[in-house]
Protein backbone atom coordinates (compact mmCIF):
# COMPACT_ATOMS: atom_id res chain seq x y z
CA UNK A 1 0.00 0.00 0.00
CA UNK A 2 1.18 3.43 -0.56
CA UNK A 3 -0.45 6.18 1.50
CA UNK A 4 -0.36 9.88 1.12
CA UNK A 5 -1.60 12.59 3.30
CA UNK A 6 -1.84 15.89 2.98
CA UNK A 7 -2.77 19.60 4.56
CA UNK A 8 -2.10 22.85 3.51
CA UNK A 9 -2.70 25.94 5.52
CA UNK A 10 -3.84 29.25 3.42
CA UNK A 11 -3.69 33.07 4.66
CA UNK A 12 -6.66 35.20 2.92
CA UNK A 13 -4.80 38.92 3.34
CA UNK A 14 -1.86 38.15 1.93
CA UNK A 15 -3.00 35.23 -0.99
CA UNK A 16 -0.02 32.42 0.91
CA UNK A 17 0.37 29.50 1.88
CA UNK A 18 1.98 26.20 3.71
CA UNK A 19 1.98 22.84 2.45
CA UNK A 20 3.13 19.44 4.13
CA UNK A 21 2.51 16.13 3.12
CA UNK A 22 3.18 12.17 3.88
CA UNK A 23 4.35 9.44 1.67
CA UNK A 24 4.71 6.05 3.29
CA UNK A 25 5.07 2.50 1.84
CA UNK A 26 7.17 -0.33 1.89
CA UNK A 27 10.29 1.08 0.42
CA UNK A 28 10.49 4.80 2.13
CA UNK A 29 8.61 7.21 3.95
CA UNK A 30 8.96 11.11 2.75
CA UNK A 31 7.85 14.24 4.94
CA UNK A 32 7.33 17.21 2.79
CA UNK A 33 6.81 20.73 4.03
CA UNK A 34 7.02 24.30 2.25
CA UNK A 35 5.81 27.65 1.70
CA UNK A 36 4.06 28.19 -1.91
CA UNK A 37 6.42 29.81 -4.34
CA UNK A 38 3.35 31.61 -6.21
CA UNK A 39 0.21 33.71 -4.80
CA UNK A 40 -2.78 31.48 -3.83
CA UNK A 41 -6.44 31.78 -5.40
CA UNK A 42 -7.75 29.88 -2.29
CA UNK A 43 -7.55 27.00 0.22
CA UNK A 44 -8.96 24.50 -1.67
CA UNK A 45 -6.04 25.78 -5.21
CA UNK A 46 -3.68 25.26 -2.47
CA UNK A 47 -5.41 21.73 -1.43
CA UNK A 48 -5.03 20.80 -4.90
CA UNK A 49 -1.49 22.09 -5.43
CA UNK A 50 -0.03 20.47 -2.35
CA UNK A 51 -1.57 16.86 -3.71
CA UNK A 52 0.36 17.18 -7.11
CA UNK A 53 3.26 18.11 -5.44
CA UNK A 54 3.26 14.46 -3.36
CA UNK A 55 2.55 12.35 -6.59
CA UNK A 56 5.42 14.43 -8.44
CA UNK A 57 6.95 13.53 -5.52
CA UNK A 58 6.16 9.87 -5.77
CA UNK A 59 6.81 9.82 -9.77
CA UNK A 60 10.27 10.99 -9.58
CA UNK A 61 11.43 8.25 -7.04
CA UNK A 62 13.92 5.84 -8.77
CA UNK A 63 12.45 2.91 -6.80
CA UNK A 64 8.53 2.98 -6.95
CA UNK A 65 7.15 -0.12 -5.52
CA UNK A 66 4.34 -2.07 -7.33
CA UNK A 67 1.60 -2.09 -5.24
CA UNK A 68 -2.06 -3.42 -4.75
CA UNK A 69 -3.53 0.14 -2.83
CA UNK A 70 -3.29 3.68 -3.37
CA UNK A 71 -4.68 6.05 -1.26
CA UNK A 72 -4.62 9.75 -0.74
CA UNK A 73 -6.45 11.44 2.80
CA UNK A 74 -7.26 14.76 2.18
CA UNK A 75 -9.58 16.77 4.80
CA UNK A 76 -10.75 18.56 1.62
CA UNK A 77 -13.81 17.20 0.13
CA UNK A 78 -13.46 19.93 -2.80
CA UNK A 79 -10.47 18.59 -3.86
CA UNK A 80 -11.80 14.64 -3.82
CA UNK A 81 -14.42 16.05 -6.03
CA UNK A 82 -11.45 17.93 -7.93
CA UNK A 83 -9.92 14.39 -8.66
CA UNK A 84 -12.53 12.38 -9.12
CA UNK A 85 -14.33 14.63 -11.49
CA UNK A 86 -12.39 17.34 -12.72
CA UNK A 87 -13.38 20.46 -13.99
CA UNK A 88 -10.83 23.17 -13.20
CA UNK A 89 -7.16 23.04 -14.87
CA UNK A 90 -6.00 22.36 -11.29
CA UNK A 91 -8.52 19.36 -11.28
CA UNK A 92 -6.97 18.30 -14.52
CA UNK A 93 -3.15 18.35 -13.34
CA UNK A 94 -3.90 16.52 -9.97
CA UNK A 95 -5.76 14.03 -12.04
CA UNK A 96 -3.24 13.40 -14.60
CA UNK A 97 -0.43 12.93 -11.89
CA UNK A 98 -2.94 10.62 -10.36
CA UNK A 99 -3.52 8.40 -12.98
CA UNK A 100 0.30 8.27 -14.00
CA UNK A 101 1.28 7.06 -10.18
CA UNK A 102 -1.90 4.43 -10.83
CA UNK A 103 0.01 3.57 -13.41
CA UNK A 104 3.33 3.27 -12.36
CA UNK A 105 2.90 1.22 -9.44
CA UNK A 106 0.24 -1.03 -11.24
CA UNK A 107 -1.98 -0.01 -8.42
CA UNK A 108 -5.39 -1.86 -8.60
CA UNK A 109 -7.20 -0.40 -5.86
CA UNK A 110 -7.20 3.31 -5.31
CA UNK A 111 -9.00 6.69 -3.76
CA UNK A 112 -9.02 10.09 -2.18
CA UNK A 113 -10.29 9.45 0.91
CA UNK A 114 -11.83 12.51 3.19
CA UNK A 115 -9.63 12.24 7.00
CA UNK A 116 -11.44 13.95 9.89
CA UNK A 117 -9.46 17.10 10.29
CA UNK A 118 -8.81 18.29 14.06
CA UNK A 119 -9.80 15.29 15.84
CA UNK A 120 -9.35 15.54 19.47
CA UNK A 121 -8.60 12.67 21.76
CA UNK A 122 -7.32 9.12 20.83
CA UNK A 123 -7.07 9.48 17.04
CA UNK A 124 -6.43 6.95 13.97
CA UNK A 125 -2.98 7.06 11.78
CA UNK A 126 -4.88 8.82 9.32
CA UNK A 127 -5.95 11.71 11.33
CA UNK A 128 -2.31 11.93 13.81
CA UNK A 129 -0.49 12.32 9.85
CA UNK A 130 -2.97 15.00 9.30
CA UNK A 131 -2.44 16.71 12.68
CA UNK A 132 1.03 16.59 11.66
CA UNK A 133 0.46 18.10 8.34
CA UNK A 134 -1.65 20.28 9.64
CA UNK A 135 0.74 21.71 12.02
CA UNK A 136 3.22 22.17 9.33
CA UNK A 137 1.52 23.78 6.96
CA UNK A 138 0.52 26.38 9.56
CA UNK A 139 3.89 27.04 10.45
CA UNK A 140 5.36 27.44 6.84
CA UNK A 141 1.81 29.76 5.72
CA UNK A 142 3.31 31.93 8.89
CA UNK A 143 6.43 32.49 7.42
CA UNK A 144 5.29 32.82 4.46
CA UNK A 145 3.31 35.93 5.78
CA UNK A 146 6.61 37.12 7.39
CA UNK A 147 8.83 36.84 4.10
CA UNK A 148 5.64 38.71 2.50
CA UNK A 149 5.44 41.33 5.14
CA UNK A 150 9.28 41.34 5.74
CA UNK A 151 9.82 42.76 1.48
CA UNK A 152 7.29 45.45 1.67
CA UNK A 153 9.28 47.08 4.43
Amino acid sequence: CITITTDTSFHHGHKVGGYAFIIVCDLFRIKKTGSFKDKLDSSNDGELKCIINALHTLLIQEELPTTTHLVINTDSTHCINAINTPNTLLGYSAESYYKKVIEKTKAVNYSVRHVKAHVKGQRTKREGANEWCDQQAKKYMRLAVENKVNKKK
